[in-house]
């Protein structure tokens, strides 16, 4: 049995690689929420408890990544691998993913992402394929 975070045997289904990998990353010490964001902002699989509704934030984060995209294309720099929100109450963590969408991390504070962070390459594709 796959963890979500290893190689998925053939046969297994997008939704549930999706659901098991970020039940993983939601598990992790200080993080609450875990969801998988579509370009447009949609949340499309979420796995935790989010302080509210987890649609306002992933409609700013999906813009937010756009924008900084953007400005980062002006810039000439490498691509956008993750952007830090911090906030009074927390933190959330947002790594765009190939296929256009976002892998949204809500957490207690910055430092609570930490572990999440490590653990993001392994599920990015993952989550990719779940789009």
């Amino acid at each position: 049995m796959t963890d979500g975070l290893a190689p998925v045997p053939l046969g297994s289904t997008a939704p549930e690689e999706v659901h098991r990998c970020l039940g993983r990353l939601a598990a992790l010490p200080g993080v609450a929420l875990a969801a998988l964001v579509d370009a447009e902002g949609f949340v499309l699989a979420s796995v935790g408890t989010p302080p509210g509704d987890p649609a306002g934030p992933a409609a700013v984060s999906s813009w937010l990544v756009e924008a900084l995209d953007a400005t980062r294309e002006l810039l000439g720099l490498g691509a956008l691998r993750a952007v830090l929100l911090e906030h009074g109450d927390g933190a959330m963590m947002v790594n765009p993913l190939r296929s256009g969408g976002l892998l949204a991390l809500v957490g207690s504070d910055p430092g609570a992402l930490g572990e999440a962070r490590r653990r993001i390459d392994e599920a990015l594709p993952i989550l990719g394929r779940g789009l």
